[in-house]
């Protein structure tokens, strides 16, 4: 189970990692493609955010928000839930997410780190909007990250 920022960067030393929120990696691995519910056409793969080493060298930050960037996908009322795989890069889907093929499951991430991931990245977001300097930038360590 995923808890922290340190267990994402360390499997980042054996390459890219890819986050996915659905109801069950095990249903999605079988079926092996996303839905384009607006279109109502299959991607060529499964939709995820890649996060690269790259990513992780722009802070904790960058890395929370992009792993809580899709956590609204989570259903309403649970069911739900965020996870790794690694896979290929077969393009993007609709939306401009990464697809994926030949994905293999990592490991799951807990409700309550994507909860402090979404809390630190709307407060970041809510910063942002407000265009404020004061006071200081959310810091990911005050939401546990």
């Amino acid at each position: 189970m995923i808890t922290a920022l340190k267990q994402i960067k360390n499997l980042l030393a054996n390459g890219p990692i890819a986050v996915r929120y659905s109801r069950s990696h095990e249903m999605d691995l079988v079926r092996g493609y996303s839905l384009d519910h607006a279109a109502g056409r299959r991607e060529a793969g499964l939709s995820c955010v890649v996060i690269t080493e790259d990513d992780a060298r722009e802070g904790d930050g960058w890395l929370a928000r992009l792993i809580a960037d899709y956590s609204y996908m989570i259903p309403q009322g649970g069911g739900g839930y965020g996870w790794l795989a690694r896979g290929k890069v077969v393009g993007r889907d609709s939306d401009g997410a990464h697809v994926i093929r030949q994905v293999a499951y990592i490991d799951r991430l807990s409700d309550d780190f994507v909860a402090r991931c979404s809390q630190y990245s709307l407060a970041y977001h809510d910063r942002c909007r407000d265009g404020r300097r004061e006071p200081a930038w959310p810091a990911p360590k005050d939401y546990g990250l």
